[in-house]
């Protein structure tokens, strides 16, 4: 049924307020309110209760009486006008029954109710806080099934607790955030102008137009917002037509082409104590508005629509409809006002156009409604908060599995590198080419390492020889080095591109690490290992000549052929595989020659063996960067502490 409550004007009550849960006013502003109770039968002689009226409520004034014409066919142009009259008693009564009040005496008009709206107990607020600082050290690194959607939750319960919770738990009385979000073009900043009568954010046809949000604030709260988390992305603006007790966001849009307008948009909505989600008649359909309002529905965000830019005659369509998608969704009890259709034009709105809107903000700051609008967000977002905690530990615990995989991947992959390492040098490729060459010609009849081959030749001692074998072996020497970095930078650069393809097939979202190494440094610090390995072979080499006491005999002929420094090429390049060296050592040294070379092979081998092995340090300080147990488990214990503090 519908009761007339002025010329033209109707409030939905009764059936109808019971299928759609809300009052429906064709006035500028339409409110939810609880179903109306059965009124009570009165005893025969008995007076009929009484019907207080709440001290913070204005009631409307009556209107004229119209006449017949009037009353049974309102022109399309009065619907929202005529109704108007009834808003402000009809945003009274709603707001009575949206933020019901307990029992205590009434906060007069024009004062602040004291205290903040909650009362945390002994210990909450550092469990509050150590909960932020494990949120904020969650990495996700790794790209693993849900990783873009929990890092979304870990930035969201961020900002959620260090700029709404903490400030709302550590006892301080803050004005309740109202922010004005919604979608490109929807009106949020002139909303915002019109309802201070001032132009404080700037508005304009050019998207995306915030981009700096506004916080408007009376001058009594200015200081305590400008030290509030929120100052840091929002300009605070001090304002006297802002209700003390109140601070009004406007927000960039939540479907800017902006990527950074809409994550901060979405943030701003964390903050809201209060989100006045706005939207027009052609928007209020759209798909990502109504996602981030379910999403912040369940989350226990206190929530009013303002249904923008409508024009009469589509008034009641659009309203009812916009009222059952609201009830749908959850939404039926939030309060829904309607600002009319003004046409094409520049600057703010005509005051009487939000004035139902503005008189119900004063309303929630001159009475404890504010507080109770804190508070009820507060108190429907700790299932929420609890709930993300989980289910962060969650996304945490599969970022540390996919570590694990990614690390045995790297060992078996590795592995197989360093077997395949091994066979390369044992088989001699790294001395095919430059370095059998260079030994076959310094080694050959009539060079100057011919005499190395004849144990019974007299050792030459004519001017120059000496000096001619020393830069023989060193030309010999020269080879050997250069092929073996080359052989172990090749073998070096397999393992890394081995591992590097492992991680990308193994589907452990492994990419963002990928990404992040930098192949210049790993090539930098490949060099020089390969480098480093190599000459310290070499020296192990000499170490190994020179360690051999000179006595008559044939350590005494081999020690005037050549010095360690002269042997040691000789030994390396027999080590690596040249085939003419080894009959040389071992003429000149007998079994000690054959000892050089196996020891000096061992040796090779095990330190291209750590070369290659090297290879895996940037891939295993990359995992880890990844979130392991550990974190998962602070999480949970998180969650469970804060389930039993509140």
């Amino acid at each position: 049924m519908t009761t007339p409550t002025g010329p033209g004007a109707e409030v939905v009550t009764d059936g109808e307020n019971a299928r759609r849960g809300v009052v429906a006013s064709a006035s500028t502003a339409t409110v939810p309110t609880a179903a109306t109770p059965p009124r009570p039968e009165v005893p025969e002689g008995e007076a009929p209760p009484s019907t207080a009226v709440d001290p913070t409520t204005t009631p409307a004034a009556p209107g004229p009486e119209p006449d017949a014409t009037t009353a049974s066919a309102p022109a399309d142009d009065d619907l929202l006008a005529d109704a108007a009259r009834t808003a402000v008693a009809t945003v009274a009564a709603a707001t009575t029954a949206f933020f019901p009040t307990p029992p205590t005496a009434p906060t007069l008009p024009g004062t602040r109710s004291a205290g903040p709206p909650t009362d945390p107990r002994p210990g909450f607020v550092e469990e509050l806080e150590g909960a932020l600082a494990d949120v904020e050290s969650v990495r996700l690194a790794l790209d693993v099934p849900g990783a873009a959607a929990a890092r979304a939750l870990r930035d969201r319960l961020t900002v959620q607790i260090r700029t709404h919770l903490v400030p709302r738990s550590q006892g301080t009385e803050l004005p309740a955030v109202v922010v004005l979000g919604g979608s490109t073009g929807a009106g949020k900043s002139t909303l915002l102008n019109s309802l201070l009568g001032e132009e404080v954010s700037a508005a304009d046809v050019l998207r995306p137009t915030t981009r700096t949000p506004v916080l408007a604030v009376h001058p009594d709260d200015a200081a305590t917002m400008r030290t509030h988390p929120i100052a840091a992305v929002v300009e605070v603006v001090e304002h006297e037509a802002v209700p003390p007790g109140l601070a009004l966001v406007d927000t960039p849009d939540l479907d800017s082409v902006d990527a950074d307008n809409r994550r901060l948009a979405a943030h701003l909505v964390e903050v809201a104590d209060l989100w006045l989600f706005i939207t027009t008649a052609t928007r209020y359909g759209d798909a990502l508005p109504w996602t981030t309002l379910t999403a912040a529905r369940e989350r226990g965000v206190t929530i009013a629509v303002v249904l923008n830019r409508v024009t009469a005659r589509a008034a009641g369509v659009v309203r009812g409809d916009l009222l059952d998608r609201l009830a749908d969704d959850g939404l039926g009890d939030a309060p829904l006002f309607v600002v009319p259709d003004v046409g094409p034009h520049e600057g703010r709105l005509p005051e009487a156009k939000v004035g139902e809107l503005a008189r119900w903000l004063q309303l929630l700051a001159s009475s404890a409604a504010a507080q109770r609008v804190a508070s009820r967000t507060i108190r429907g977002g700790w299932p929420s908060v609890r709930a993300d905690l989980t289910s962060l530990a969650e996304a945490v615990h599969r970022q540390a599995e996919a570590a694990r995989a990614l690390a045995a991947l790297t060992s078996t992959t590795i592995e197989a590198h360093v077997k395949a390492t091994s066979a390369t040098l044992l088989a001699g490729d790294a001395a095919s080419g430059a370095v059998s060459a260079t030994a076959q010609e310094r080694l050959q009849r009539g060079a100057p390492l011919a005499v190395l081959l004849d144990r019974q030749a007299r050792v030459p001692t004519r001017r120059g020889a000496p000096a001619a074998r020393a830069a023989a072996a060193e030309a010999v020497g020269a080879v050997v080095q250069d092929a073996l970095g080359a052989s172990l930078t090749h073998l070096a650069r397999a393992a890394e591109q081995g591992v590097r393809g492992a991680w990308v097939a193994g589907g452990a979202g492994a990419s963002p690490l990928l990404a992040r190494l930098d192949r210049e440094s790993v090539t930098r610090t490949r060099d020089a290992r390969v480098t480093a390995a190599v000459r310290a072979w070499a020296d192990g080499a000499v170490s190994a000549v020179a360690a051999v006491p000179t006595a008559p005999g044939e350590v005494e002929r081999a020690a005037r052929l050549l010095d360690p420094y002269g042997w040691a090429p000789l030994v390396c390049a027999a080590a690596l595989g040249a085939p003419a060296v080894p009959p040389a050592l071992e003429a000149t040294w007998g079994e000690a020659g054959r000892a050089f070379v196996a020891d000096a092979r061992a040796d090779v081998v095990r330190r291209a063996v750590d070369v290659v092995r090297a290879e895996v340090v940037p891939f295993l300080d990359a995992l880890a960067s990844v979130d392991d147990d550990a974190a998962a488990a602070a999480l949970r214990g998180r969650a469970r502490a804060l389930e039993d503090l509140t």
